[in-house]
C-alpha cells in the first residue's frame, strides 16, 4: 500500500524555492533514511507528509490512513508537563490502573464472603472476566515497558521522580521520543532522534527500531545509527530527491556510480553536439542545395535529442586543515590520580593515563558521566568556584600548544558578525606585520561555506551547522600540536563530518577527543578510554515510586502476575521469532529465484550481492531455529510451574 506519493512536487518559501520536480513514493513497510546538507530541505519534506505545510505545486497524495495512524518526532521538541518522569509516562495506562484497583477491591470482597457462597460465585465470575480484561490489554507488563523505556534513553529508577520541568532539554527531547515509542504508531517519522543520545541509548534505540514493524522514515546524520535501522536512502539534494534501495554505507558506492554514469553520459553527448555543430556549420559553407538539405537535416536531429543534464552534485563541500607550527615534544599528556567530585557526587576518580605525540584518543562514557568536565579540567576551562573540586593532577607536555573546541559553541556566540569574529580571534594580539589579510580570511571563510553577504551575518543569526564550521575554523589557525575537541560532530551535516573526518586522519598532531558519533569514532580513534570506568562504586539506589497497590490477598495476584507476565514475554518472543523466520524464508526464496535467472547470468556485480544476501539469511535462520528450540523449552517449564 502507498502511503505517500508525490509527482513533480514543489515547495518554496516566497522566492525560496527548497523541493522542486520531485517524484517518488513510500510504501507500507518502508524503512528510509532521509539524508542531505543542512537545509536541503529533509524536515520540509516530512512536514509535508504530516500535513503540516501543502506543496506550493505538483502532487502529493497522502493515504487516508495516514493521519490516525503516524508518529512523529520534531527535531529537539521536548516533552513539557509539571508531573514527575514515572507520573508522565504512567498517564496512558490510567485504565489499567483503574482495573488494577477494581481487582483489588474484588479480591479483597472474595476473601470476605468466600467462594463457595452464591455472592462469592458471582464475585469470582468477575475477577476471571477482570483478569482476562487486565492482561489483553497489557497489564502484565505495561509497567516493566514502561520502565525499560525510560531506562533505554537513560532514565534510570532514581530519576523516575524527578519533575520534568526541572530537566534539560535534551532530557525532555527523550522524553518525548520514549512516549512515541510506547504508543506504538504504524508510521513512524523522527527527525534527528539520536541527538541528546550517548552510545548506550543510541544502541538501545537502534533494537527498538529493529523490532519496530511499521514504517520508518529518519531523518540522520548519524551514519551507524542510519546503517543499522534502515534499508532505503532518500537523498534530498539541489531541490531534488533521489531514492536509492539500500541502507546509507551500500547508498555511497551507488550514488558515486549514479553521478560518475551521468558525467559521462553528458560528456558524451556533448562531444557529439559538439561534432554534430561543426558539421553543421561546415555544411552552411559550402552553401549548396545539397550542403544546405544536410545541415537543416542534423539540426533537426539535434532538435530532437533528449538532453542529458549535467551532474549537478552537492554543493561544494567545506575544506579545512590543521596544520602546525611548533610540532612539540613526545609526551603529549600526563593525568596522575585526577579526580571531579561536588557536593553528593562523584563523577570520576583515581584517573591516570599518559597520552604520547600521534595518538587519537577519545573519551567515551555514558550521558552525565564526566566526559565533557574531563576535557574541561585538562583544558584549564573550570570557572573559579569549580578548580576546588577537582583532585589528583595532570600536566600538558613542553611546548605543546592546544586548541579547545567546546560543544557549547561558546566561542562563536558572542556580538558581530562572521568576519569581524573571525578576524578578531585570528589577529587579535598579533604584530602588524603578521596579520593575516582580510582576502585570505574571505578565502577561508569561503572554503567553509560562508560566501558573498554570508560573511557579514550576525552570530547571533547563525545556525548550530554554521557556528560549528566557523569554530572549526578559528581552531583551524590556531596551528598548535593538540586538539581537544568536544563534540564536534554535533550540527554538522554528513558532508561536513567527513570533510572533518579527512582533515583530522591527515593532522601530524595528537587529538583528544569526545564524540557520540560512532562512525566518526571508529575512523579516527587509535585508543578510548571508558570514564565511567572511574565513577565510584553505586551507593543503593533510591526508593523507586511506590507502584505496589498494597491489597490484602494481593499476593497470590502478583504471583498471577509474574508468571503469566514470564509466559506472555515468552510468547511473544516465539511469535516473533516465528515470523521473523518466515519472513526470511519467503525472503530467501526469492533470492534463489534471482540467483537461477537468466537476465542475471553475466550481471556479477548483482550476483555477488544475491549471494551474500543469502548466506546472511542462512546464518540468520539457523540462529533463529536454535532460538525457537530455546524459547519453547522455555516456555513449557514456565507453564509446568
Amino acid at each position: 500500500m502507498i502511503l505517500f506519493s508525490c509527482k513533480n512536487m514543489q515547495m518554496a518559501f516566497g522566492g525560496d524555492v527548497i523541493l522542486d520536480g520531485v517524484n517518488l513514493s513510500v510504501n507500507e513497510g518502508d524503512r528510509i533514511g532521509i539524508i542531505g546538507s543542512n537545509g536541503a530541505g529533509k524536515t520540509t519534506l516530512v512536514r509535508i507528509f504530516t500535513g503540516e505545510y501543502l506543496p506550493s505545486g505538483g502532487d502529493c497524495f497522502i493515504h487516508s490512513a495516514v493521519p490516525g495512524s503516524l508518529g512523529y518526532l520534531r527535531q529537539d521538541s521536548g516533552l513539557d508537563s509539571e508531573l514527575t518522569v514515572y507520573d508522565e509516562f504512567m498517564l496512558p495506562y490510567a485504565g489499567l490502573k483503574a482495573l488494577e484497583q477494581e481487582i483489588a477491591d474484588t479480591e479483597a470482597k472474595l476473601i470476605k464472603y468466600g467462594d463457595g457462597a452464591a455472592t462469592g460465585h458471582v464475585l469470582s465470575g468477575k475477577l476471571a472476566a477482570l483478569y482476562e480484561r487486565y492482561t489483553d490489554g497489557g497489564g502484565l507488563t505495561y509497567e516493566s515497558r514502561v520502565r525499560s523505556v525510560l531506562k533505554g534513553l537513560g532514565f534510570p529508577e532514581e530519576s523516575l521522580g524527578l519533575k520534568i520541568s526541572s530537566l534539560s532539554g535534551g532530557q525532555k527531547t527523550r522524553l518525548a521520543l520514549g512516549k512515541l515509542l510506547l504508543t506504538k504508531p504504524k508510521i513512524l517519522i523522527l527527525d534527528e532522534p539520536t541527538n541528546h543520545l550517548d552510545e548506550e541509548s543510541c544502541l538501545w534505540l537502534e533494537g527498538e527500531l529493529k523490532a519496530y514493524n511499521g514504517t520508518l522514515l529518519v531523518i540522520s546524520h548519524d551514519r551507524a545509527f542510519l546503517d543499522s535501522v534502515t534499508s532505503l536512502t532518500l537523498l534530498i539534494e539541489n531541490s531534488g530527491a533521489f531514492m536509492y534501495n539500500s541502507p546509507y554505507s551500500k547508498y555511497v558506492e551507488l550514488r558515486r556510480a549514479d553521478v560518475e554514469y551521468q558525467r559521462r553520459c553528458y560528456v558524451q553527448q556533448q562531444k557529439e553536439i559538439a561534432r554534430i555543430n561543426a558539421f553543421i556549420e561546415n555544411q552552411r559553407k559550402w552553401n549548396r542545395e545539397r550542403n544546405i538539405i544536410a545541415a537543416e537535416s542534423r539540426m533537426k536531429y539535434l532538435d530532437r535529442m533528449e538532453l542529458i543534464d549535467k551532474p549537478a552534485g552537492p554543493e561544494d563541500p567545506p575544506a579545512i586543515s590543521f596544520d602546525i607550527d611548533v610540532p612539540g615534544g613526545n609526551d603529549v599528556l600526563d593525568v596522575r590520580g585526577l579526580g571531579f567530585a561536588f557536593p553528593g557526587r562523584t563523577l570520576f576518580q583515581n584517573v591516570s593515563f599518559e597520552v604520547h605525540k600521534g595518538e587519537r584518543l577519545f573519551i567515551t562514557g555514558p550521558n552525565g558521566s564526566g566526559k565533557t568536565t574531563f576535557l574541561r579540567v585538562i583544558a584549564s576551562k573550570l570557572a573559579e568556584a569549580e578548580r576546588q573540586f577537582v583532585s589528583g593532577s595532570f600536566r600538558i607536555g613542553i611546548n605543546t600548544g592546544f586548541s579547545y573546541y567546546s560543544q557549547d559553541l561558546s566561542d562563536v556566540s558572542g556580538e558581530g558578525n562572521v568576519f569581524d569574529a573571525l578576524y578578531d580571534r585570528v589577529n587579535g594580539g598579533r604584530p602588524a606585520a603578521l596579520l593575516v589579510p582580510p582576502v585570505k580570511l574571505r578565502n577561508s571563510l569561503a572554503a567553509m561555506g560562508f560566501r558573498g553577504s554570508d560573511v557579514f551575518k550576525e552570530l547571533s543569526e547563525l545556525s548550530g551547522g554554521e557556528k560549528s564550521r566557523l569554530q572549526l575554523l578559528m581552531l583551524s589557525y590556531e596551528r598548535r600540536p593538540l586538539l581537544i575537541l568536544d563534540e564536534p560532530t554535533n550540527h554538522l551535516d554528513i558532508g561536513s563530518r567527513e570533510v572533518l573526518e579527512e582533515a583530522l586522519a591527515k593532522f601530524k598532531g595528537t587529538l583528544i577527543a569526545v564524540s557520540h558519533d560512532r562512525y566518526f569514532r571508529s575512523r579516527l580513534a587509535t585508543r578510548t578510554i571508558d570514564i565511567s570506568a572511574f565513577a565510584p562504586a553505586p551507593a543503593t539506589a533510591a526508593a523507586r515510586p511506590d507502584t505496589d497497590r498494597g491489597t490484602s490477598g494481593g499476593e497470590e495476584f502478583r504471583r498471577q502476575k509474574e508468571k503469566r507476565s514470564a509466559i506472555g514475554k515468552l510468547k511473544s518472543e516465539l511469535k516473533r521469532t516465528e515470523e521473523r523466520l518466515a519472513a526470511l524464508e519467503t525472503e530467501n526464496a526469492v533470492t534463489e529465484a534471482a540467483l537461477t535467472d537468466p537476465e542475471n547470468s553475466s550481471d556479477y556485480t548483482k550476483l555477488s550481492e544475491l549471494y551474500e544476501r543469502k548466506q546472511a539469511a542462512d546464518a540468520e535462520m539457523l540462529a533463529l531455529m536454535e532460538r525457537i528450540e530455546a524459547v519453547t523449552a522455555a516456555l513449557a517449564e514456565a507453564e509446568s510451574r
